[in-house]
């Protein structure tokens, strides 16, 4: 687990999630994200498209793509169009 403190209190919590790119997929498989007219869903359908498709000599592109999912994940989950689980996946 991994531990956060303030001067008046400790957390402390278990880490879980995947461990491998093959337990990531598997998560993904999880999830429903037929329906790409959901902005979440499109949004995570492109984020596991660039996941599966970083090599050697795009690397730097991938992480690129994946920055910007992760903040325009960020601004749907404040809005209120993706979920908790949604979000959790991205």
């Amino acid at each position: 687990g991994r531990a956060l403190a303030s001067h008046h209190s400790i957390l402390v919590f278990d880490v879980r999630g995947p461990k491998s790119k093959t337990d990531l997929t598997h998560t993904f498989g999880k999830l429903d994200l037929s329906d790409e007219s959901i902005p979440s869903h499109f949004l995570l359908k492109n984020f596991e498209a660039v996941y599966e498709a970083v090599e050697p000599n795009n690397m730097q592109e991938s992480l690129n793509d994946a920055r910007q999912f992760v903040g325009e994940a960020r601004s749907l989950f404040k809005l209120g169009v993706m979920s908790l689980e949604e979000r959790a996946y991205a």
